[in-house]
């Protein structure tokens, strides 16, 4: 019987609520965040150049940089080419 009254007393102490679910995967990062995120570890890495065991990982530093450089100027290119509005063209249909 005191089993029955301590496994009733367990169970309404018990928390009704639902598991949590996982975090979602924050969004990824575009190519000017990118390029920020770069320059600030080669400038916390790279810039004092003590260390000589990480010249391999400074150059592909300074290769990546590049590589965000150029995708972000290529996108704000075609930033500015691009008209603000894009009219949807109108179906033509051929009169009998």
């Amino acid at each position: 019987m005191l089993a029955l009254v301590i496994a009733a007393l367990v169970t309404a102490q018990a928390p009704t609520t639902a598991p949590a679910t996982a975090p979602a995967d924050p969004p990824e990062k575009t190519s000017a965040e990118k390029l920020v995120d770069a320059r600030n570890m080669y400038v916390q890495s790279c810039a004092a150049r003590a260390y000589g065991a990480y010249d391999d990982l400074c150059d592909n530093l300074k290769h990546q940089i590049g590589e965000y450089e150029r995708t972000v100027a290529k996108e704000e290119r075609a930033a500015k080419n691009r008209p603000a509005t894009v009219q949807p063209v109108a179906a033509v249909k051929p009169q009998n």
